[in-house]
Order: structure tokens, then C-alpha cells, then sequence
């Protein structure tokens, strides 16, 4: 526990993960752990016996020399206080406009990071686009962050102010102080996401598992949602999915570390899902196992992210919040997709809903094909309004 700790209070994680491409990747495994033991071993002066709220007081810990930085706090009280400042008087049912500020600072295709400092911490985020463009929230898949988006960002961002989110306990999204119980706090959390950012209205994708939380931001603030976009989304509110879940995402910490070599395996095989490109899948399985280290780190209560997560989607009704969504909706499964069996019902259920199901060899995801994904974004986001 003591080289746990170690490990996050001095963000290791961002830093260990040295290993060329195309190496082994169970040989590249063993490097990170041997290395990541002797940084954290050394990273500090007593760093194991220390409470977290003491490494608070002693400042940034130090990595072979180098300060480990990381200016979240003081950014985002920065950033949020000039956001305040500039939207005073505009406050009523929400922000009333995205400030000159945004459009100023957003850089047509380029993806930039940030955070915006909400009730309950810190939220990152990544965007690309012109700021004067409509605004698109994309929603990751657990246990991934906003970092699931990077490459498919500009893709869209020349014409769309494109927002991906890592959602509290996911990324370097702050846990709650209490763990959320429900998909409808996590719903609320991507509206202080727009308010940090001075967007009233967005039109908002939910990849996966988090269709669940961009569908209930449509029902429970349908005055915030253009659109609404779900991908694979599926009832996990039946007897038995809620252990299905758990298969899927769950880990139990070992004294051995054995489960970090499980996240890795897990993070490669799903990496092999999309690309067989030797280069691509070491960079996109060493991001899949830092996610998964991320999510299931402890928040404040000892309850990861990862696990609040599957809690409350195996207790969210779908079909009771799916009527109440007002915007536009589009479903998308992949054509071979096990979840799609909740395609024709989804279409029934939301009042103005179309849907498709694309080819695929299992679920669909923006990398399954980007550029179709692009395209039938833009299509359905230039659709008219009802009015």
C-alpha cells in the first residue's frame, strides 16, 4: 500500500512508460513496474509514510531532479474566475452565449487540454475547433478518459467547436468527494462542464457506457441539448448485467501487482479490435492501461471510479428517462454488435429518434471507420431544427 500510495501522490503514471514501439509487450510491462518501484521508492524523502494531506503542504514532489508539475488547481481557479468574470449578468436558465473569450483561444484544428474546476474538482478536457462553430460534447467509454477522442477531434473541428470530457473518477477528472450513485450525477456533471466553458447549448455524444449519461443530460436538461448521439447504448439494469459489467471492467487489487498485467492484457485486446498496426497498438494499449490504472484508483470514500460507474449504470431505467428526451436523437449499433438488440426498441422509445447500424466485426467506434463517422456526424448535426 505504501508504494500505492507513492504512486499517486507523485503522478508516476504520466511519466514511467518509456518502451519503444513493437517491443514485447509483456517484457514492456515488467520495465514499467520495475521502473515505476525504484521512481517511487526515490521519488522522495519519507513519501511513504506521508498523508496525503501532508505531501500537500510539502509541495510538488520531485522525479530524478525535475518537479513534477501540474497546474490543474491553480489553472482552473484562474481560468474559471475570467470565465466568471466575463459572464456576469448573463446568468438566468443558463450561460447565454460562448464568450469572445472561447472563440479567441479555441485554434481551428488543433486539440488543446484543459480543466474547468467544477463543484466537486477538477474536470479535463480536450477541444478542437473554431470556437464560433456549434459546440459537440463527446462522452468516452469506460474505463478510457477524453484522451479516447484525441485523434478523432480534428476530424470535425473544422467547422464544429468538438469538447471531449473525462467524466469524475475517469482521466485526470477528480473523483467526488463522494462517489456518484446514479447516472444522473454524472449527467450533471457535463453541465458544469458547459458552464465552465460559457456554452449554453451542445449537442452531445455518448460513446458506449456513457450513452447512459449523454442520453439523461438530454432528459433531465433538455434546454441544454441540441442533439443527442448514442452509440451502442444498452438497458444494463437487468438481473445479471450488473455482474456482466464487472467482468468486463472490474480488477481486484493484488499484493503481487498481478492485476496490473490483467488491466494490460485487457487493454491490448481491445486495442486489437481496432488496428493491427504494430506501432499503433503499443501507443494505443499503453494509453488503454493507464486509463484503467486512472479509473480504478481510489476517490476519497475508497471507491474507484471505475466501480461507481458500473453501480449506477446497472441501476439506471432507460426506459423510463428515454421519453423524456426532446432533441434529435441518432442510434447507432454496429451491424454486428451484441448491444444492438436495443436498437429498434431505442427508436421506439425517444420521441424524435432515427438510427443506423454500420458495418462492423463487433461493436461500433469512431475507429471502426473515422472518416464514415465524421460524415454522418456532420450530416446529422447540419440537419434542421424542428421548430
Amino acid at each position: 500500500m505504501a508504494r500505492d500510495r507513492a504512486w499517486e501522490h507523485t503522478s508516476v503514471l504520466r511519466q514511467i512508460y518509456v518502451a519503444e514501439e513493437g517491443e514485447d509487450w509483456q517484457r514492456s510491462l515488467a520495465d514499467v513496474l520495475d521502473t515505476y518501484a525504484r521512481k517511487s521508492l526515490r521519488a522522495n524523502t519519507g513519501i511513504d509514510d506521508l498523508p496525503k494531506e501532508d505531501m500537500e503542504k510539502r509541495g510538488p514532489a520531485r522525479l530524478d531532479g525535475e518537479a513534477e508539475r501540474r497546474p490543474a488547481d491553480r489553472a482552473c481557479r484562474t481560468l474559471s474566475a475570467r470565465r466568471r468574470e466575463g459572464r456576469r449578468g448573463t446568468r438566468g436558465a443558463g450561460v447565454a452565449t460562448e464568450s469572445s473569450e472561447r472563440r479567441g483561444a479555441v485554434q481551428r484544428g488543433f486539440v488543446q487540454r484543459g480543466f474547468v474546476q467544477g463543484p466537486h474538482g477538477n474536470i479535463e478536457y480536450m477541444e478542437g475547433g473554431a470556437g464560433a462553430g456549434p459546440a459537440l460534447i463527446l462522452l468516452h467509454s469506460a474505463p478510457s478518459s477524453c484522451a479516447l477522442f484525441e485523434e478523432a477531434i480534428p476530424l470535425l473541428a473544422d467547422d464544429i467547436h468538438v469538447i471531449a470530457m473525462s467524466q469524475p473518477g475517469f482521466g485526470e477528472s477528480d473523483p467526488p468527494p463522494q462517489a456518484y450513485t446514479t447516472v444522473h450525477e454524472y449527467a450533471r456533471a457535463v453541465t458544469w462542464l458547459l458552464d465552465g466553458l460559457g456554452i449554453e447549448r451542445a449537442s452531445v455524444l455518448g460513446a458506449h457506457t456513457s450513452s447512459l449519461t449523454a442520453l439523461e443530460v438530454a432528459a433531465g436538461w433538455p434546454e441544454r441539448v441540441e442533439r443527442l448521439v448514442l452509440e451502442e447504448c444498452f438497458n444494463w439494469s437487468r438481473p445479471g448485467r450488473l455482474e456482466a459489467l464487472e467482468r468486463r471492467h472490474g480488477f481486484e487489487e493484488q499484493p503481487d501487482g498481478s492485476h496490473l498485467l490483467a488491466m494490460w492484457e485487457r487493454a491490448h485486446g481491445r486495442t486489437l479490435r481496432n488496428t493491427s498496426e504494430p506501432a499503433e497498438v503499443a501507443r494505443l494499449t499503453r494509453r488503454g492501461f493507464l486509463d484503467t490504472v486512472r479509473a480504478e484508483r481510489p476517490g476519497p470514500d475508497g471507491i474507484s471510479g471505475q466501480n461507481a460507474s458500473t453501480l449506477a449504470l446497472s441501476r439506471y431505467p432507460l426506459w423510463e428517462r428515454a421519453p423524456l428526451v426532446q432533441a434529435p436523437t441518432l442510434v447507432v449499433h454496429g451491424a454486428s454488435s451484441e448491444l444492438g438488440r436495443a436498437h429498434e426498441r431505442l427508436l421506439e422509445a425517444i420521441p424524435d429518434a432515427r438510427g443506423i447500424r454500420p458495418a462492423t466485426s463487433h461493436q461500433w467506434t469512431w475507429r471502426v471507420a473515422p472518416e464514415l463517422w465524421a460524415a454522418e456526424l456532420r450530416a446529422f448535426l447540419a440537419e434542421p431544427l424542428p421548430r
